[in-house]
C-alpha cells in the first residue's frame, strides 16, 4: 500500500507541476507565434519588394530561404528563454558549435557544398535562366540552394549539381552577356569559285532570321584543302535572349538555303556539313540538288 500511495502522490505532484507550468507554456507559445508571424510578414514583404527591384531572382530566393531558417532559430531560442531554459539554450548553442566542428570532419563534402553555396549566393557567375555547362552537365539554371544547384538539361533531365563542384570546376556560361557564336563547316569541290561561294554564304546568313550583323556579322574562311575539296568554316553570332530564334533553327535554315543555292549554281556538295558547335563534331549528310533539304 505504501508503494501505491507514493506512486499516487508522485503522479499528483507531476500533474500539479504540469498544471502550474501550462499557463506559462501557453503564453510563451502565443508570444513566439505572434513574433514569428510578424517576422514572416516582414520577410515576405521585404523579399517581394527586393524581387521587383533586383535582376537576380535566384539570389532573392536563396536569401528568402536563409531568412526563413533564421526566423525559425530565433523563435526556438525565444521560446526557451520565455520558459526559463536560457541556460539550457546557451549550452545547446555551445554543443551545436562543437557538434558542427565534429560533424564537419565526418561530412566534409556536405560542409564544402554548404560553404560553396554561401559564397556563390553573393559572388555567382550565373543567374536564373542562364545556359551553363559544368563538367558533363549542360542546361538551364532553374534553382540554387545551400547545397546544390538545379540544372535542367536540354533533353529534359533534372540534374542537381553540388555547389562545391561548380565552385572548383570550370563553368561555361553561354548567356551571361547575351551573345554566342555558332559555327559549322561546309565542303565544296576544289575547282569551285571560293570567292563567289563565300559571298553567297554571307548573303544567305544575313537573311537568316536571328543571325546578327555589324561587328558580329557572319564570317567565312577556308580552314583546309584536302581530297579535292575546300573546307569552309562558317561563323555566325546570335542573341541568346532572343527566344524566337534558336541557334539550331538558324543553322538548319542556313545550311538548307546554302546547299540549295549551291545547287542552283551547279556546285556539287561532295561531302558533308560538319557541325562543330560546342566543340563536338557531327556530320550532316547532304544530297546535292536544286531542291535539296537538310535535316539537323
Amino acid at each position: 500500500m505504501d508503494i501505491i500511495t507514493q506512486l499516487i502522490e508522485s503522479s499528483m505532484a507531476y500533474i500539479s507541476g504540469i498544471i502550474d507550468f501550462l499557463p506559462k507554456m501557453i503564453v510563451s507559445i502565443l508570444i513566439v507565434s505572434l513574433i514569428y508571424m510578424i517576422l514572416k510578414v516582414i520577410r515576405t514583404r521585404t523579399v517581394k519588394w527586393i524581387r521587383h527591384k533586383a535582376d537576380d531572382h535566384l539570389l532573392v530566393d536563396f536569401m528568402n530561404g536563409v531568412l526563413h531558417t533564421v526566423n525559425i532559430i530565433i523563435g526556438f531560442l525565444l521560446l526557451l528563454y520565455l520558459l526559463g531554459y536560457w541556460a539550457a539554450a546557451t549550452s545547446l548553442i555551445g554543443g551545436l558549435g562543437v557538434s558542427a566542428f565534429i560533424i564537419g570532419f565526418a561530412f566534409k563534402d556536405l560542409g564544402e557544398n554548404f560553404l560553396a553555396g554561401v559564397m556563390m549566393a553573393f559572388n555567382r557567375p550565373f543567374r536564373m535562366g542562364d545556359v551553363v555547362k559544368t563538367g558533363e552537365v549542360e542546361g538551364t539554371i532553374t534553382e540554387m540552394s545551400l547545397r546544390e544547384t538545379h540544372i535542367k538539361t536540354f533533353d529534359g533531365k533534372d540534374v542537381y549539381v553540388p555547389n562545391g563542384q561548380i565552385l572548383k570546376a570550370p563553368l561555361y556560361n553561354y548567356t551571361i552577356d547575351g551573345f554566342l557564336r555558332n559555327e559549322f563547316k561546309l565542303k565544296v569541290p576544289y575547282r569551285a569559285d571560293v570567292n563567289q561561294i563565300s559571298i553567297k554564304i554571307k548573303e544567305i546568313l544575313l537573311n537568316t532570321p536571328g543571325v546578327l550583323d555589324g561587328d558580329k556579322g557572319p564570317t567565312t574562311f577556308i580552314s583546309s584543302i584536302d581530297d579535292g575539296t575546300v573546307t569552309f568554316t562558317i561563323w555566325f553570332w546570335f542573341d541568346t535572349f532572343d527566344s524566337e530564334h534558336s541557334s539550331l533553327t538558324m543553322q538548319t535554315e542556313a545550311i538548307r538555303d546554302i546547299t540549295s543555292a549551291l545547287g542552283e549554281m551547279n556546285i556539287e556538295v561532295p561531302g558533308s556539313v560538319i557541325d562543330i558547335r560546342n566543340h563536338e563534331t557531327k556530320s550532316i549528310q547532304l544530297t546535292p540538288g536544286k531542291d535539296q533539304k537538310s535535316v539537323v
